[in-house]
């Protein structure tokens, strides 16, 4: 099954635009006071990408975890974001992106150099990199997200 969408999300003016009605209710979702609340600090993209995308990984079955690996400012390439790949869509705090528009928007908006892909991923060594995770929150996230989408449907990524 395959999302037949010409594109999930793009960069207008330096804001992102979810093109998938999903994309757009998650990050609603996600930025709603009640849920967002529940972030000890920063959002879902700076600083709560691992736990979002763990949570994710509960509510969505057969899904993957995936590191975005990348530079900033001349440092090395490290993990620098976490999201969900479930078929060929990527979750995380911004909605809904394909590859190519994840990594144009980890490129013009993150500031990465040369971000990729990564499928192995490192949770010990994003965590000693500064990405938090936190459990605490995690289960109740899923409850949230559960209550407010239901049991996961693959016809919610569908057109």
């Amino acid at each position: 099954m395959q999302i037949k969408t010409k594109r999930l999300q793009s960069i207008r003016q330096g804001s992102i635009v979810n093109h998938h009605y999903f994309g757009r209710a998650l990050r609603t979702f996600l930025n709603s006071n009640d849920v967002f609340r529940l972030l000890p600090e920063g959002s879902w993209i700076e600083g709560g990408c691992l736990t979002l995308a763990l949570t994710l990984k509960k509510w969505i079955p057969n899904s993957h975890l995936i590191a975005v690996t990348g530079s900033r400012g001349g440092a090395p390439a490290v993990q620098q974001h976490f999201v969900l790949l479930w078929q060929n869509v990527y979750l995380d705090g911004d909605g809904l992106a394909k590859a190519d528009e994840l990594l144009e928007r980890m490129r013009i908006l993150e500031d990465v150099t040369s971000p990729c892909l990564l499928s192995k991923t490192n949770i010990a060594a994003a965590i000693g990199n500064g990405i938090p995770r936190w459990k605490e929150i995690e289960q109740e996230l899923l409850n949230r997200l559960t209550r407010k989408f239901g049991p996961f449907c693959p016809a919610l990524l569908l057109v």
